[in-house]
């Protein structure tokens, strides 16, 4: 069985498809390229035989990008499907990011689509569901809670609105937050610094970018549109927000360092959100799952895991690695219920996360209680952090006791 990738470029700009095929020929050993000249002509391709990812150019005559996406997005839901553009406004752009997972800018530089494509295709063996994996690349956005979402609407629409309180209306939604990124951490804006802090996210995309995208092209996906039989939102919501800010503080008392406090974060308000892809896509096995979760002894990842052979946890993980997602916060969302299948053993998001989602649930009631997630005591003392953990719980608590001042 071939381990190669097999990628369709497409583009109407010949001289740019052969400078491609130079290029690229030291990837011939691990990618089966193909290249088209213009949309009608990859629709043809595609018919032949599936690919893996689509590179397309967004200007062209007869089929533009966005279109050929649109329909590769409903035909062939399995393709990752990236954008290859020298387009320079913004408008432009915007419209393509429903229909593709990734943006790269022209002129082109090698390094970085080998790099995009790379990280696009590295966890597709994490989900041995084919029915699953298709569901995931369909998806363009994630549900936003109605109150966050109209909160982000007024500010974006008040003459005073300010990107310091649009930074912190996005970063209490997993959903927005989870957007943001994907767009500020791809190349549509050309930014070539990694970022996970939501306000610096906003401020680098501007007020009119963020509202073009909440108003405009609908982006965000509403609550009301959305029918999760077995998910509270916003009780979902409300754990992401414990989880993100009890990870953050863990990581300022092990490593102040910005980056990996920002990381730790946005791990903890995206550590779940496997259980929405799941839940929309499908609810009536999810709501059986729920309904388990009652009478048996397993935890939810577990059932999840025999029911469709891989728990929430690489099912967000899987998403967020297609919208090129920081590789700590991918990592921390894949591994935060079995953090020793991890490949490193350190400190990081994945350990403050971990320990970050444990110590949230311990609110329950006590049936809960009884099936309350456990921490990795192997892997913590793996890491020395053992007796960090009493350290940990005494800043929840301290949270807990100042009224949650500290939650984002």
């Amino acid at each position: 069985m071939s381990l190669e990738k097999s990628i369709l470029f497409v583009d109407d700009d010949t001289d740019l498809l052969a400078l491609l095929k130079v290029k690229l020929v030291p990837m011939q050993s691990e990618w089966d390229m193909h290249f088209a000249e213009g949309g009608r002509q990859a629709l043809t391709l595609l018919q032949r035989g599936p690919f893996d990812v689509i590179v397309s150019s967004l200007l062209m005559p007869e089929i533009d990008g966005i279109s050929l996406l649109n329909a590769v997005m409903k035909k062939y839901p399995n393709t990752i499907r990236i954008v290859l553009s020298g387009a320079s406004d913004k408008e432009t752009k915007l419209k393509s990011a429903g229909a593709s997972h990734q943006f790269l800018a022209k002129p082109l530089n090698t390094a970085e689509l080998k790099s995009t494509i790379q990280q696009a295709t590295s966890l597709t063996d994490l989900l041995n569901n084919n029915t699953l994996k298709q569901a995931v690349k369909k998806i363009v956005s994630l549900p936003s809670l109605s109150s966050l979402y109209i909160e982000l609407v007024k500010e974006l629409q008040s003459p005073d609105s300010k990107l310091s309180t649009i930074g912190t209306i996005i970063a209490k939604d997993a959903a927005m937050t989870a957007k943001i990124l994907q767009l500020v951490n791809s190349a549509y804006f050309g930014l070539r610094t990694r970022v996970s802090n939501i306000k610096h996210a906003a401020r680098l995309l501007g007020l009119n970018t963020i509202k073009a995208l909440a108003l405009t092209h609908d982006v965000f996906s509403q609550f009301e549109r959305i029918n999760l039989q077995s998910i509270s939102l916003r009780t979902f919501m409300e754990h992401s927000q414990k989880v993100g800010s009890l990870a953050r503080l863990i990581t300022k008392n092990e490593n102040p360092e910005e980056s990996l406090v920002n990381d730790a974060f946005i791990s903890g308000m995206l550590h779940d959100v496997g259980k929405i892809i799941l839940a929309k896509n499908f609810p009536k096995q999810y709501t059986k799952i729920q309904e388990l979760t009652r009478y048996e002894t397993n935890p939810l990842w577990k059932i999840e895991q025999e029911t469709f052979g891989v728990s929430h946890a690489e099912t967000g993980a899987y998403l967020l690695s297609l919208w090129h997602l920081p590789n700590p916060v991918i990592e921390a969302v894949a591994f935060h219920h079995q953090p020793t299948k991890c490949s490193h053993q350190m400190f990081s998001p994945l350990t403050a996360v971990h320990a970050a989602n444990v110590l949230a649930e311990k609110e329950q009631d006590r049936i809960q209680k009884m099936k309350a997630k456990k921490i990795d005591s192997e892997y913590l003392s793996n890491l020395r952090l053992t007796k960090h953990l009493e350290s940990w719980q005494e800043i929840w608590d301290k949270v807990k006791l100042d009224g949650n001042k500290n939650i984002i």
